[in-house]
């Protein structure tokens, strides 16, 4: 993610635009952020309230992080809710709209 983006709060359309990730999602490219820095995922499942995401090494995923989904210009803040083999369970705290 270019330092350059702007992301402005998206409370009203979040909901909106969660349920219209949900009948897309399959396969989207994801990248999680943090401190630590970030890593790309696979966003697997999305329902209004979280997702399931495809990582790497479910036991490295911090506790809270921003997960960025590209295809729809979303910056969400997430909070890990459970991890099993190769998949983390997230749910969504804030989300942020990409301005363009």
């Amino acid at each position: 993610m270019a330092e350059t983006q702007r992301f402005v709060r998206a409370d009203g359309a979040d909901s909106q635009t969660r349920r219209v990730i949900q009948r897309l999602a399959a396969n989207i490219h994801a990248v999680w952020i943090a401190d630590n820095g970030h890593k790309h995922c696979r966003l697997v499942d999305v329902a209004p309230t979280g997702a399931r995401l495809k990582v790497r090494n479910p036991d490295e995923m911090p506790d809270i992080f921003r997960l960025y989904v590209p295809d729809f210009q979303m910056l969400y803040e997430v909070e890990t809710r459970w991890r099993r083999e190769g998949h983390i369970g997230v749910m969504f705290l804030r989300a942020w709209r990409e301005e363009r």
